[in-house]
């Protein structure tokens, strides 16, 4: 049973040039609307960048400190996380739709267009 998350992708800007890429920052917000501590297991997250996984999200995962409720979130509480992984998943122009699962739940697709 999935425990009871919402899943916020953060990607922001949505559009930049090639020389901005270092201004992008990708994260979530991962919410418990439920009634009991849950380890959301973000160790376990998966961000598909058109479709496709991206190791460079799993190596800041686990490669990064994390807060204290990274896996014991209380009810009504919420985590978030940022990083600048833009040079990683944004390897030319173009257009890219992300997508963040955490323990099943996925977010909404956010759309990120990067420009020569």
């Amino acid at each position: 049973m999935n425990p009871a998350i919402t899943v916020e992708l953060i990607a922001e800007p949505s559009v930049l040039s090639s020389s901005q890429l270092d201004t992008f920052m990708v994260g979530y917000t991962i919410r418990n609307v439920g009634t009991r501590v849950v380890d959301p297991e973000l160790n376990l997250s998966e961000l598909r960048v058109n479709g496709m996984p991206s190791h460079d999200w799993n190596m800041a995962i686990l490669n990064s400190g994390h807060e204290r409720t990274w896996d014991a979130l209380p009810p009504g509480d919420s985590i978030t996380e940022k990083w600048p992984l833009a040079r990683a998943l944004f390897p030319r122009p173009g257009d890219y739709k992300l997508v963040l699962t955490v323990s099943g739940v996925s977010s909404a697709a956010v759309d990120v267009r990067v420009t020569p």
